[in-house]
């Protein structure tokens, strides 16, 4: 559990290739950060973010489709509690 004294960072990975899970568990390595990995293909950002349910989301980007992203953009914010 995140103590309510720690500072909690937030941050968007775009991507979900070949470096993104060792950025990961650094990231969560340190207790007070929170990832959203943002992906064209959605499977691989939902499966990435299972590793670490309570400080992870995966969601599914579209870099070409402006207005979807948009539509998007709280989501890609949004956590669970």
């Amino acid at each position: 559990m995140i103590s309510k004294t720690t500072p909690q960072y937030k941050v968007l990975l775009i991507g979900s290739g070949l470096m993104t899970p060792p950025l990961i568990d650094y990231l969560v390595s340190f207790k007070d950060t929170k990832i959203t990995v943002a992906s064209n293909i959605q499977k691989d950002a939902e499966a990435l973010s299972k590793k670490y349910p309570e400080f992870m989301n995966g969601v599914f980007l579209d870099v070409t489709n402006v207005s979807s992203n948009l539509n998007n953009t709280y989501r890609l914010t949004k956590w669970r509690k």
